[in-house]
């Protein structure tokens, strides 16, 4: 058997001919041979036709053929054959006289392809002609493969860079010089380029921060480490700041020194955050100007903090408070139903409401409302609890004060026989009490409306008390009213409710109370028909009178039986006038008009009243009845009312001066009759109108003669002849 053939690199063999071995100087031979021979490229030389002459140990290395194979080969073959056309093109150029470089593939021995490097440079003989090629292939398999590698970790690089969500910003000199798309979004452009040449100073930093990012910014470019910054302000190209935090490194930029900041957006967090510390200062803030007490709990209900107003408050240490030490501090008699509500609740996991007193440093007890509700984790389990006590001690006292008075008011309606309703007109809505229902002739316990409420009402009545009802919610005025109801027995009954207007509460609703008030209602009957009975008896009387005194006089003297006639009268119109207001006053309007009730024809018309509405007692109203009825005679007779011309004005008021008591004042002016004198005697009349009025109010009296017309006027204290309100 022959011997085999290795793998190993064979010795070169020199089979350049002759022709081209004169050119290399014969000292520099074997260096050059042991260069070829050492060298990993693979180095021959051929022929410019492309006859492969030599071939080194790399040659065979690199495309697998032993050198006695190989020698006397084209070159050509060496390559792969889609290159081959391309070789041979580059064979002649170099056969030119010129040296080329191309990056092809090599064609091994075993069929393989390579991917190399060839060099390409003509051989020269001694007559500078070209007679040969020398060829080095360099092996750029690897070199291929590290710039793929390259290649994709540069893709993946720009892929991971443009897909950050940090900003992230290079700068050189001041100047930006890349920026990514999180970048542009983080400072308002669309696009990262619109960033390229930017201030990255003036243009992206606040004010207020510029200086720091400054120093930072020269502290990475010195390849100092930057921790990184608190939150910043970042000026945005539409004006707007936001809260960034960064970090800068040094990083070279084509070739010379720059500085990669990475900016994270943390408006959103900054803005909680600062919202939160506001929240939690209004809240301190708020707990201490309430003086509430806040605490927090386990899942299990044990205390693990509490406020120092706790603390304060009760003296307890913070050791002693923990967990249940608290309990210490409540009232013995609120201990146990403390524990049992506060247990209820950790089992339920519902809010937790509470009230118990709570003993203080100096002894005394006050009492608290207590609220709790659990801090829920995502799964439903109680995370913690937390809690509120808030002193309501004030509102307790307030409570049992409102409750006692509530008891007392509920007694005193039961003896005064009184119920208590609440009415919304506008929605129809009605409240009452039993005992108003029953007044209302509605059965208690059931749920009725204005309308029902009204049924049983006498109709013109129940026309009253809507107008009213309606005039009070208008208007604000107090509700008053007295009316009939016809009860389910088919009585009817008298009865008063009032009610006042309560807005703030509840806008439009009425809150009031009504009574029974039948028999008070007879007995003012039963009155009435006494008084009148006096009334009519008492003028039979002055009747008789009167004819008495007709008979007496006779025709001796017809003026005398005249006047006393119509003196007599006007005590009698004045009686009537007093029993229709029942002796509790007179109305001065009516009063007026009853004692000139023969001048009626004139009245709004020649004789003129103006006056407020005034209520005269009794007897003041005798007094002024008789001087009008005496005022009014003379006109007629004399004065302003003797002709179609003439006028009388009446007019009344009450004046407060502020050094004395009210006044009240009352005046008759004429004018228009004929021309007034003074007279020269007085008579019985001027008695009725001065002396009279005088002594009967306690008052001042002045005449006025003038010749235009007579003027009377009457002032007197009010309190003289005013009649006093009644009591309610």
């Amino acid at each position: 058997m022959g011997q085999s053939r290795t793998n190993e690199p064979q010795a070169a063999v020199d089979t350049t001919p002759a022709d081209l071995r004169p050119r290399l100087p014969d000292a520099s031979v074997p260096d050059i041979a042991a260069i070829v021979m050492s060298s990993t490229d693979a180095m021959f030389i051929a022929t410019v036709d492309g006859t492969v002459l030599t071939w080194n140990p790399g040659a065979e290395t690199l495309l697998g053929y032993a050198a006695d194979t190989v020698i006397g080969k084209n070159l050509t073959d060496l390559f792969a054959p889609d290159q081959r056309d391309a070789v041979l093109t580059l064979c002649a150029a170099v056969a030119g006289g010129a040296a080329h470089y191309k990056d092809t593939v090599g064609r091994r021995n075993d069929g393989a392809l390579v991917t190399v490097s060839a060099s390409l440079a003509p051989i020269r003989n001694h007559v500078l002609q070209v007679s040969g090629l020398s060829v080095v292939l360099r092996d750029m398999t690897d070199r291929q493969r590290e710039d793929a590698a390259s290649d994709e970790l540069q893709t993946q690089y720009r892929t991971v860079v443009d897909g950050s969500i940090q900003g992230i910003v290079t700068q050189q000199d001041g100047r930006i010089v890349y920026a990514n798309p999180a970048a542009a979004r983080l400072l308002g452009r669309d696009n990262p380029d619109d960033l390229i040449g930017w201030n990255s100073f003036d243009d992206v930093v606040a004010e207020p921060d510029l200086a720091p990012f400054r120093t930072r910014t020269a502290a990475a470019l010195r390849g100092e480490t930057v921790a990184p910054s608190a939150p910043w302000r970042v000026r945005r190209a539409d004006g707007r700041t936001i809260w960034v935090t960064s970090t800068a490194h040094r990083t070279v930029w084509q070739g010379r020194g720059a500085v990669t900041s990475f900016y994270t957006d943390v408006t959103a967090a900054h803005t909680a955050e600062a919202a939160l510390i506001a929240s939690e200062a209004r809240y301190r803030a708020l707990t201490q100007a309430s003086d509430t007490i806040v605490w927090r709990t386990t899942p299990a209900g044990d205390v693990v903090f509490a406020d120092r107003m706790w603390n304060d408050l009760t003296g307890q240490t913070e050791e002693r408070t923990l967990n249940w030490g608290w309990l210490d501090a409540v009232h013995p008699d609120d201990r146990d139903p403390t524990i049992a509500a506060w247990q209820e609740s950790l089992q339920s996991r519902t809010i937790h409401k509470n009230q118990f007193r709570i003993r203080l440093e100096n002894g005394d007890y006050r009492w608290f409302s207590i609220r709790a509700v659990p801090i829920l984790n995502d799964d439903g389990s109680v995370r913690e609890w937390m809690g509120a006590n808030t002193d309501i001690h004030e509102r307790k006292h307030a409570e049992e004060t409102v409750r006692e008075s509530e008891s007392r008011l509920q007694m005193a309606l039961q003896a005064a026989k009184a119920g208590t309703w609440e009415a919304v007109p506008n929605r129809a809505e009605f409240v009452a009490s039993d005992l108003a229902q029953t007044l209302f002739g509605i059965l208690p316990g059931r749920q009725v409306t204005i309308t029902d409420a009204l049924a049983a009402l006498i109709p013109e009545d129940r026309q009253q008390f809507e107008t009213e009802m309606h005039r009070a919610v208008q208007t604000g005025s107090a509700f008053q009213v007295e009316f009939r109801v016809t009860q389910p027995d088919g009585s009817v009954r008298w009865l008063h409710a009032q009610a006042e207007l309560r807005p703030a509460s509840n806008p439009g609703r009425l809150i009031g109370l009504v009574n029974d008030i039948t028999d008070r209602k007879l007995r003012e009957q039963q009155i009435n028909f006494l008084m009148h009975e006096v009334n009519h008896r008492s003028k039979n009387l002055l009747s008789l009178i009167l004819s008495i005194a007709r008979q007496t006089a006779g025709s001796v003297n017809r003026d005398f039986v005249r006047l006393f006639t119509d003196r007599v009268t006007a005590l009698s119109k004045n009686q009537d006038v007093l029993v229709e207001g029942n002796w509790r006053g007179v109305d001065m309007d009516a009063l007026v008009r009853a004692q000139l009730s023969h001048l009626k024809g004139l009245l709004d018309r020649q004789i003129i009243l103006q006056g407020a509405t005034l209520r005269l007692s009794p007897a003041a109203a005798q007094t002024i009845a008789m001087a009008l009825h005496e005022l009014a005679t003379n006109a007629s007779k004399y004065g302003a009312l003797s002709n179609d011309s003439g006028h009388v004005d009446i007019a009344w008021d009450i004046t407060q001066p502020q050094d004395r008591d009210a006044v009240f004042s009352l005046s008759w002016r004429e004018s228009g009759g004929p021309p007034v004198e003074k007279p020269v005697q007085r008579g019985f009349g001027s008695t009725v109108t001065v002396g009279m009025v005088q002594m009967g109010l306690d008052g001042t009296v002045t005449e006025h003669f003038a010749p235009t017309g007579f003027t009377w006027q009457v002032e007197c204290p009010a309190n003289n002849v005013i009649e006093p309100a009644e009591p309610t």
